[in-house]
Formats: structure tokens, sequence, C-alpha cells
């Protein structure tokens, strides 16, 4: 039996809907300097999406996001950014997240601001940043803040999770 048909729903409903709060996470997964000879160091971060019982997104979204290094009395500068998304089960979704523009950089509070589009189904990012101490030696006292911001039309919803270097 197939008696489809009357289950669609036609959305006439105004663009500019405020969207539901986003159910998200960020968390640090530490902070590693890599290349002692250079003073570099890889920060990693997991941003997650939904519940424990929630597959992932169930609608693109857009997020802002601003990372923000402390030196330490130095000056952490980032070399190179990657992102990549996973799916509930853990597979890599190709396009699951995208770069909306190179982030924009502010020297006064050293910050990276950008944005990025998460496709549907995508459950966590993981953000990764290898940042360079351009002036002395890393010293364990350095950290990378990462705060994701969803902008739903009424409220601003934030997160922060903070990596700090492993000494």
């Amino acid at each position: 039996g197939d008696g489809g048909g009357d289950g669609s729903h036609d959305e006439t409903g105004p663009a500019a809907e405020v969207l539901p709060e986003l159910n998200f996470d960020v968390e640090g997964n530490g902070f590693c300097a890599t290349d002692f000879g250079n003073q570099v160091a890889e920060a990693a971060f997991t941003i997650s999406f939904g519940s424990d019982r929630q597959p992932g997104l169930t609608s693109e979204e857009r997020l802002r996001y601003v990372l923000t290094g402390d030196g330490a009395g130095g000056d952490l500068e980032v070399l190179q950014q990657g992102l990549v998304a996973y799916d509930a089960t853990g597979e890599v979704v190709v396009g699951g997240v995208t770069a909306v523009s190179e982030p924009a950089y502010d020297a006064a509070s050293n910050t990276y601001e950008g944005e990025i589009d998460v496709a549907e189904g995508v459950k966590r990012i993981e953000l990764g940043a290898s940042w360079k101490k351009t002036n002395g030696d890393l010293t364990g006292e350095e950290s990378v803040t990462l705060t994701v911001i969803q902008d739903n039309g009424l409220s601003t919803v934030s997160k922060t999770g903070v990596a700090t270097l492993d000494g």
C-alpha cells in the first residue's frame, strides 16, 4: 500500500524567521608544540552539534568563529587552519564545512574571525590551527581560545573552548 501524497508541507512562511537555538559545544583538544626549532604549536578544537541522541545538524547552518591566540606575553601568528567535518558515524563529510571567506585578522586583539557554512548531517567539526610564536620561545603558558557564534535572528548563542599548551 502506498497512500502517499497528503504528507507534503508547503512552507510559505516569512523568510526571516527566527532560527531555533542551535545545540552545539566547543571543546579544546590540546595545544602541542610540533616544531620546537621554529616555535610552532598546533591547537585542535572540536565543535560538536546536537545531543547524543541526535545524528547531527538537521539543516545547513552558518556560524561565525573567533580564534584568539594568547602568546603569554609573546605574539602568536596563525600559519594555517584546517577544518574537517564528520557525520555521526565518524565518517568524513566531504564538503561538510566550508569557509565562507578568509578569516579576518585583528592585530590589536590577536584574533581571527571567520564564517563557516556547515552542511546538514554534520555531527562534529575538527578545527586545527598551527601557530608560530614570533618573538621568543614557547613557554607552555600559551593558549588558544575558540568561540563559535550562532546568530539566530533574535539572540546570539556562543560557546567557547580553550586549548592550553602542553608543557
